[in-house]
């Protein structure tokens, strides 16, 4: 049992193959690829535990993964972290999840991960794990480990009091249904239009309405983020940056926002101190290395 454990985050990690393009392929095309390696990149679960234990947010994190090399890579970089590990599962019988991330010349990524068919941890045993972290305030989700099991990970946990951050990233392939268990929803353009059917106007207030989500969050990359809550919608401006590698960043605003609440921030405040804190993710080139140790930066 953890009694210090502010954060509970179930979502997934995996280790990213990177290739630098001149753009992206279009169909039927084959172009060369640079500088093919493998980043200290995890996957959406991951990336933001580092970020958050980097800030000094005592964080659990919460996953099967295989029992393979990309499995004791994450440990690693989590345990430098501060994470709690004590629901790490590392199983022979499933294989760790990978993603390629494409960069582009000005920065800006494309990322392909691996399926899923089945969540590789039920909602119930993350249901389990909540009673080991009796003071745990938030929890922290996404779709990178599919739909059904987080979701409904998410919901036993408002049940038990905490407040829901969701990152529902990758959107399935079908309509979601309302989920008024979700009091933070964060989202890109991209998954905005998803969301909402391909359309844009007005997209954060129309997607708090339509999924009956407490508040959304919507990040705009250079241009900042949207918080739509009940009170209204507000924007905020990011700081101006020469982007080298924009891998991550979300995840790291998702991060500084949740360590922003933890330590009494209101929600617009949250907004723009993760604006900073993104904002210098991105001009460093890699994705964990980017996330910096509280103290390193003002924001």
């Amino acid at each position: 049992m953890n009694e210090c454990t502010k954060v509970i985050v179930f979502n997934s990690h995996g280790v990213g193959m990177y290739v630098t393009l001149p753009r992206l392929p279009n169909e039927g095309e084959t172009l060369r690829g640079r500088n093919w390696r493998m980043e200290d990149d995890g996957g959406k679960g991951s990336n933001f535990a580092v970020a958050l234990g980097r800030l000094k947010v005592s964080t659990a994190f919460v996953c099967r993964v295989g029992g393979d090399l990309f499995a004791r890579m994450g440990r690693d970089w989590m345990t430098a972290a501060g994470i709690d590990l004590s629901h790490y599962e590392m199983s022979p019988e499933i294989h760790t999840g990978v993603g390629l991330v494409m960069l582009l010349p000005n920065g800006s990524n494309t990322i392909l991960c691996s399926e899923r068919r089945k969540c590789p941890m039920a909602a119930y045993e993350v249901a389990a794990a909540f009673h080991d972290y009796p003071n745990a305030k938030y929890f922290v989700t996404g779709f990178e480990i599919g739909v059904d099991d987080p979701l409904e990970a998410a919901r036993l946990a408002k049940e038990r009091g905490l407040t829901v951050l969701l990152n529902p990233s990758p959107l399935p392939d079908y309509e979601l249904a309302p989920m008024p268990f979700v009091d933070y929803l964060f989202i890109n353009e991209v998954e905005a239009r998803g969301l909402l059917g391909g359309e844009y106007e007005d997209a954060a207030n129309r997607v708090r309405q339509k999924y009956e989500v407490g508040a959304v969050i919507l990040t705009l990359g250079a241009e900042g983020s949207v918080l739509c809550d009940k009170t209204g919608t507000s924007k905020f401006d990011a700081p101006k940056v020469e982007a080298v590698n924009t891998t991550g960043a979300g995840d790291g605003y998702m991060a500084a926002f949740t360590a922003c609440l933890v330590w009494g921030n209101d929600p617009d405040t949250a907004a723009r101190r993760a604006n900073v804190y993104a904002a210098h993710t991105v001009t460093v080139d890699g994705t964990i290395s980017g996330y910096p140790q509280l103290g390193e930066l003002k924001f």
